[in-house]
């Protein structure tokens, strides 16, 4: 990029081609919270706001590359066999219960005489 004349903001690319006027760009209207200043980016073709305004930048490693998994915690696979260990340890929570009620139930009745367990 060449800037002939830095007072009328016109440039050329470097094969001659001439550029045009940046300064007479539409420009975002997002407003910052902190200081109240607007941005000064350009806005994108047809929109008030600029493309990090717009949300059409993310930030960061774009999603499902290596790069984004840190520990495996979160993925699907871990998801899904821990939503199968609560499972199962829920249903033998439900036996032992059952299993509690019967021997407590056991305990009753042997301190009334009712039930009399014999060893062989």
């Amino acid at each position: 990029m060449e800037n002939k004349n830095s007072g009328n903001r016109s440039w050329s690319i470097q094969n001659g081609i001439p550029g045009f006027d940046v300064s007479k760009l539409p420009r975002c209207t997002a407003t910052a919270k902190s200081t109240g200043k607007k941005c000064r980016r350009a806005a994108k073709k047809g929109r008030n706001f600029c493309g990090i305004h717009a949300g059409l930048y993310r930030p960061g490693q774009k999603k499902g590359t290596q790069a984004t998994l840190k520990h495996g915690y979160y993925t699907h696979q871990a998801l899904q066999e821990r939503r199968e260990a609560r499972a199962a340890m829920n249903s033998l929570n439900a036996v032992l219960e059952t299993i509690n009620r019967d021997l407590q139930s056991t305990k009753n009745l042997q301190t009334q005489g009712l039930f009399k367990y014999e060893h062989l």
